[in-house]
């Protein structure tokens, strides 16, 4: 997991595993964000081993940095068709925190790590998201992980509706 802040293409933390499981927090838009797809995503993924890479799709949410032109050309440069999200050769479901992991849990665990109690200054919050960041076992990411599978199940029973209410 490492960390960078205030760098010409923002802030992003990224945590993999090392073996099958990679994600990042990234916080800027439009050209930074195709920028980072361009020049720095590429040696953030030499990390990730080459099996894991070939059978990778890549996913990101609607928001507007993500939908713009320039950034779904680099997206799709680089991953061809083997991404998700609005505007992509596969579409993920508007509006659908019940199938996102970032929003059904890492959010909520990160939050309430990191605001237990009031950060004191801004890089006080970057050490307690740091921290809260390393305390995510493989354990936890193996729940998530088959939370996402009910979940899908769940979707398909309800026929797309919300269904967060029904999970138990």
């Amino acid at each position: 997991m490492f960390l960078h802040c205030g760098t010409k293409f923002g802030t992003f933390i990224h945590y993999s595993n090392g073996e099958d499981l990679s994600w990042y927090l990234l916080v800027f838009a439009g050209q930074m964000y195709a920028d980072f797809i361009e020049h720095i995503l590429p040696d953030l993924l030499d990390q990730v081993p080459l099996e894991v890479r070939r059978g990778m799709w890549f996913q990101q949410d609607g928001a507007p940095p993500h939908f713009s032109r320039i950034a779904r050309e680099k997206v799709n440069e680089m991953f061809l068709n083997r991404w998700i999200g609005r505007g992509g050769p596969e579409n993920w479901p508007p509006r659908s925190p019940d199938l996102t992991p970032l929003d059904y849990f890492l959010w909520g665990f990160i939050k309430e790590q990191v605001m237990a109690t009031a950060p004191t200054t801004p890089e006080n919050m970057k050490r307690r998201i740091i921290a809260a960041v390393r305390k995510i076992t493989p354990q936890m990411l193996a729940r998530v992980r088959q939370s996402f599978r009910h979940r899908l199940v769940k979707c398909i029973e309800v026929q797309g509706a919300q269904f967060e209410h029904l999970m138990k």
